[in-house]
């Protein structure tokens, strides 16, 4: 990814009233009543140095206003290269039982590692617990997923539920605009469902109909997670179940990954534009 910098006035027109003032300066003169005094040329030296510097003073000071009316800014285009890669939406189990020996500080780490090692990939994050929520569009920053992840907490996405499945079925609208050869859906959590509005055979055949992919990682030891639904689940949608109880036990998952069919992904033109009419309103 990189980025054009462009400096320029958000309100470039504003510039014509230093003209104008310049203009009203020295042609619209105002009528003065006449004053007679004695001495005018010592009263001319008294005043002369007053005068230069109230001269100064009002010019540097109405440059300075039209100058932050005119509000200059810095336009940051960002633009990401066409490159070869996958989509991959990252679905985190954020309930309480993922509160149990650890599970979900490990789910993190996890999810810290596959975000490092995915280099051209357009990755999502979404979070279920009691409600299902999507963090993070498709993205090739990793910055702000990593920051987003940083903060997760168990209870963000509800204190009561497991929404397991309406959370897969979810998922499908995320791909809804894919054009991606392969979308995968790498879903971390313990298999036990315990919101029943989407059944399981619901939830995989909308997965399957979308083409998508699924990786289920169950995290912990055996006993922690459903091995027989996240099992199920892998198998019916073309994708793989895989097991562990840290973020360095799943190099066989990015090698599947990656033996994937890449897809050319492009992403818009994005511009960001800071503002810095504060300085010269300050000096003003």
């Amino acid at each position: 990814m990189n980025f054009i910098s462009e400096y320029s006035f958000e309100y470039p027109y504003a510039l014509l009233l230093f003209l104008i003032y310049i203009f009203c300066k020295y042609f619209c003169k105002k009528s003065l009543v006449g004053v007679y005094f004695s001495n005018v040329l010592v009263l001319e030296e008294i005043s002369k140095n007053s005068k230069d510097y109230q001269k100064y003073l009002e010019f540097l000071m109405v440059f300075y206003l039209v100058l932050a009316l005119a509000s200059p800014i810095i336009k940051k285009e960002y633009e990401k290269q066409t490159s070869l890669g996958h989509e991959i939406l990252i679905n985190v189990d954020a309930s309480q039982s993922m509160n149990q020996d650890n599970r979900f500080a490990i789910t993190k780490s996890i999810v810290q590692t596959f975000i490092d090692k995915r280099e051209n990939d357009s990755l999502a994050l979404m979070l279920f617990a009691q409600n299902v929520y999507i963090a993070s569009p498709f993205t090739y920053d990793k910055k702000p997923l990593k920051d987003i992840l940083k903060y997760i907490e168990i209870g963000v996405a509800g204190n009561i539920g497991t929404s397991l499945y309406e959370s897969m079925y979810s998922s499908v609208k995320m791909f809804e605009n894919s054009t991606a050869k392969n979308k995968v859906l790498i879903l971390l959590t313990d298999g036990i469902n315990t919101v029943e509005n989407i059944p399981l055979e619901i939830a995989i055949a909308a997965i399957k109909k979308s083409d998508i992919k699924v990786y289920t990682i169950g995290v912990g030891q055996d006993s922690d997670f459903n091995i027989e639904v996240l099992s199920s689940i892998a198998n019916y949608t073309g994708g793989k179940f895989y097991k562990t109880v840290d973020a360095y036990g799943l190099i066989e998952i990015y090698d599947e990954i990656d033996k994937l069919e890449k897809s050319e992904i492009k992403t818009d033109k994005k511009v960001k534009i800071d503002y810095y009419y504060q300085y010269p309103l300050f000096f003003a």
